[in-house]
């Protein structure tokens, strides 16, 4: 039969596109993508997190020479971290999301459907965008939403075998793509070097009688229909293998290598990974991370393996071939329901009693079949299968997009518009998950909420109704149209800043070394590494400029000493009691003393508030600086009261909450972020339960300074500090979806803080956690990516998890006549590594150049309008 003539379609290279896929799979599947991640490079991989594989899937995407060719981009999956890759494409690409999934069931459903709301929501944003830009006379804005139309192209299925079963139903195309590589020679393994690991002649595979063992491939698949489930059948090809007349080579189907993902519980997976096992200690087995079965079939002359599995379709290639099936009678169709050519190429057999007459004493089965039946069904492979597929799914051609783009410059940033589509899109997500919890119609064998849970990249188990009581929807409703501008009543800034070790932290961490002339120093010093007198004063001047630059009137200050001038040093204070800073230097006072220089206001006064923190160890003394006159302080010594010109006197108090355990590390899942010895924490419940445990005696005692201060009175109170714990305001199910954050969680402190009757300055004036974060921890590692999805925060924890960025630190206010006018981060410009615009992207409102910048925390500072006296 001559070759069939392939349908016209356009070359590879003719389409403008970047390939998103998101990695639920193992490596069974990673043939049918890799093809398409070569031809296009800077394309993306996204692997959900609860992957049962997922160190394995990074490393094999990372480590891969083809792929490292390719400039392939490889992450977590999370809407964030994909929002953030498109908005960072060329103008002259699309993105087209390529899936492998099956359409029969609600996992790929909810996936395909997910990521077409995202085309939906840079639409919808470039809709408002381009209507903002008309109605301001702004082109850079109007050609932003013109960028953004359409960026995202479509979903597509590719699938994940050429069974043609069930699993695959939904595929919309037969174009045999898992032959591409292979028939280009772009996989690094191959039939000879196949042949030479088993020890294959391939001049002459099949050894003459007497001479030798022929070579089998035993690729079997897996659950309660395979051949793995019969241990009789396994034991009489050991006793022929024994016997010398066959040599087996097992290559298993990838899912089986992960012996961890069996189910204790159910009967058929222990059953099967008994077997496996057995196999392991009795046959030879082929390598993980080898995954494509073509140059293994190609090398071994005689292939053993189930009927219903995707092997002898892709062995048909070779044909003629000889290839064993076995036959299940709980398989998916009797042999007799099958294509009656398709079964001409195979031996099937059902029970073992049928094998002898197979594989008799050093018998070759018989050779079968012609390359016919696997042109009937796919066509011939040339090696422009990509090019085929993205014809017969109309993927944009270079032309197209550059039609489409005219007048749009090349270099147009839509970065910018990064946190509007991420939280546009989490709003179309939450919503169609709130959909499924209603929907009546789910299939009785699926799981509805965990999948959909699933595809949105979280694990099946999270708890979306968590921290329900603080859901999105109520935040938006309760805080539009919070903040306003002044009306001519008396005003007050009061800002909130964690100095890291007085100003010295980034210095003596090497991160500001050769920044600026002033602080040069010897970049082998080690961390205890003292600044200079000059060096330090220029340290403290950064400080106090930043505090100028964002025109706080109270400041109030953590960690104001500096660090340990030695290793005994260190060791001293800890051993000492509470309240005894050892030789280190309080910065408080040379701050107010350079804030007086600087800015010509001799108001400025230090208020020095010792060590409040409960406990022995490594702890920081707080502080404040004001401008305002201070009147009184609080019982404890956790606040002052300061008089506002034209206003009436107000309460300003200042804590810095115990850094131990951190709650955001301990729930980051697959790896929590190894801290101080925290055990790592899955529901929000237990992380609650460890926060309240860890702050809340200081929690207690701040309350109970407060209303020993303010005696019941409704006078204006604000509040400041590093809470070394998020926000319950942040942590919403919306977050969550987002991938901002790993779950709901309602947090105790700030809660505690809401039921004594405050409000977050900065939640109020950004209600939206999704397009405002607010971040403010850790400013020298913003949302970094290496370009191989390595989330490169400014320092690794023990097993080189990174670090995470959150909003920690606070200013909060309550009593009669106080209302927010305004709250802003204030902070780093720009971010290490990638040097991302963070002003530009919203996450900082007064931005300081990086080399003015000494911590490792972002500042807040809110305006707010008072009562008249």
């Amino acid at each position: 039969m001559p070759a069939p003539t392939l349908p016209a379609a356009h070359p590879a290279d003719a389409f403008a596109v970047s390939i998103y896929t998101p990695v639920h799979y193992d490596f069974s599947q990673v043939e049918y993508v890799a093809p398409f991640l070569e031809q296009y490079p800077g394309s993306k991989v996204f692997i959900y997190k609860w992957n049962g594989i997922r160190d394995k899937m990074h490393e094999y995407y990372l480590k891969s020479q083809e792929y490292e060719r390719a400039s392939l981009g490889v992450y977590d999956f999370s809407l964030k971290q994909i929002v953030r890759c498109i908005v960072e494409e060329p103008v002259n690409r699309k993105v087209v999301f390529l899936l492998t999934t099956s359409m029969a069931y609600l996992f790929g459903q909810f996936q395909r459907d997910l990521l077409k709301a995202i085309k939906d929501a840079l639409n919808a944003v470039a809709d408002r965008m381009e209507t903002e830009g008309v109605r301001d006379g702004n082109v850079d804005v109007i050609l932003r939403g013109k960028a953004l139309r359409d960026k995202v192209w479509g979903v597509s299925v590719i699938g994940h075998c050429m069974y043609g079963c069930m699993s695959c139903k939904g595929n919309d195309h037969k174009v045999p793509v898992y032959y591409t590589r292979y028939f280009k020679g772009n996989i690094p393994y191959t039939r000879q070097s196949v042949a030479q690991q088993f020890g294959i002649d391939l001049a002459s595979p099949i050894p003459a009688a007497g001479t030798g063992p022929i070579p089998v491939l035993c690729a079997p698949s897996t659950g309660e229909t395979t051949l793995l489930q019969h241990r009789p059948i396994l034991e009489y090809l050991k006793q022929l293998q024994d016997a010398g007349h066959y040599k087996f080579v097992w290559k298993f189907h990838p899912m089986v290598y992960n012996h961890g993902a069996y189910d204790a519980a159910c009967d058929t997976d222990q059953t099967e990974l008994a077997n496996v096992k057995w196999i392991f200690a009795n046959f030879a087995v082929t390598r993980e991370d080898e995954p494509c079965l073509l140059p293994f079939i190609e090398a071994f002359p005689l292939v053993f393996c189930d009927l219903h599995s995707s092997v002898p379709f892709i062995a048909s290639y070779f044909s003629p071939k000889a290839i064993v099936c076995y036959w299940n009678d709980a398989d998916y169709e009797v042999p007799a329901g099958r294509d009656p050519e398709f079964l001409k190429n195979l031996h099937v057999f059902q029970h073992l009693d049928q094998l002898p007459a197979i594989f008799a004493s050093g018998k070759m089965p018989d050779a079968r079949g012609d390359i016919a039946f696997f042109w009937q069904q796919y066509g011939q492979v040339d090696g422009n299968e990509v090019g085929r597929f993205a014809s017969l799914a109309e993927w944009p051609l270079v032309t197209d997009v550059a039609q489409s783009t005219i007048g749009v410059h090349a270099t147009v940033d839509i970065k910018p518009a990064f946190r509007r589509v991420m939280a546009e899109t989490a709003r179309r997500w939450e919503a169609t998950y709130r959909d499924v919890l209603q929907r009546k119609d789910m299939p009785e064998d699926e799981n509805g909420v965990e999948d959909i849970r699933q595809a949105m990249g979280l694990f099946g188990n999270t708890d979306l109704e968590g921290n329900d009581s603080e859901s999105s929807s109520k935040i938006d409703a309760g805080a539009a149209g919070a903040a306003a501008e002044a009306t001519g009543k008396p005003t007050v800034s009061i800002m909130t800043f964690n100095l890291w070790w007085g100003l010295e932290g980034a210095y003596r961490a090497k991160l500001l070394a050769g920044a600026s002339p002033d602080l040069k120093r010897n970049p082998s010093a080690p961390l205890t590494d003292i600044p200079a007198a000059e060096s330090q004063r220029t340290l403290v001047d950064h400080g106090a400029r930043a505090i100028l630059a964002a025109g706080a009137d109270v400041v109030g200050c953590q960690e104001t000493g500096t660090l340990f001038k030695s290793d005994n040093d260190a060791q001293n204070e800890r051993d000492t009691d509470l309240g005894k800073l050892g030789d280190r230097d309080n910065i408080i006072f040379a701050l107010a003393d350079r804030l007086r220089a600087l800015s010509g206001d001799t108001r400025w006064t230090a208020i020095d508030q010792g060590i409040l923190t409960p406990g022995k160890g490594s702890r920081h003394p707080w502080g404040m600086v004001s401008r305002l006159p201070v009147i009184s302080r609080s019982p404890s010594g956790f606040g002052v009261q300061v008089r506002v010109p034209g206003g009436a006197p107000v309460w300003v108090f200042n804590t810095h909450l115990p850094y131990k355990p951190y709650g955001p590390y301990q729930v980051q899942r697959p790896h929590d972020i190894p801290y101080e010895g925290a055990p790592a924490l899955s529901t929000a419940a237990a992380v609650v339960e460890s926060s309240a445990l860890a702050r809340g005696a200081q929690v207690d005692a701040l309350l109970a300074d407060i209303d020993g201060a303010t005696q019941g009175q409704a006078a204006p109170v604000f509040l400041t500090g590093d809470f070394n714990e998020p926000s319950h305001l942040d942590w919403t199910a919306r977050a969550a979806i987002s991938g901002d954050h790993a779950l709901p969680v309602a947090w105790p402190a700030t809660r505690r803080m809401a039921a004594a009757g405050f409000s977050d300055a900065y939640r109020v004036t950004h209600p939206d956690p999704a397009l405002d974060p607010g971040y403010s921890w850790a400013t020298l590692g913003e949302e970094l990516q290496s370009g191989k999805g390595d989330e490169t925060g400014w320092r690794t924890h023990g097993d080189g998890a990174r670090d995470v960025h959150d909003r920690i630190d606070f200013v909060h206010y309550k009593g009669r006549g106080v209302r927010v006018v305004n709250a802003r981060v204030v902070g780093s410009a720009r971010s290490l590594g990638k040097n991302s615009d963070l002003v530009q992207e919203g996450v900082v409102q007064v931005g300081i150049d990086n080399a003015q910048w000494g911590s490792d925390h972002r500042a807040v500072v809110a305006r707010f309008e008072l009562g008249s006296a």
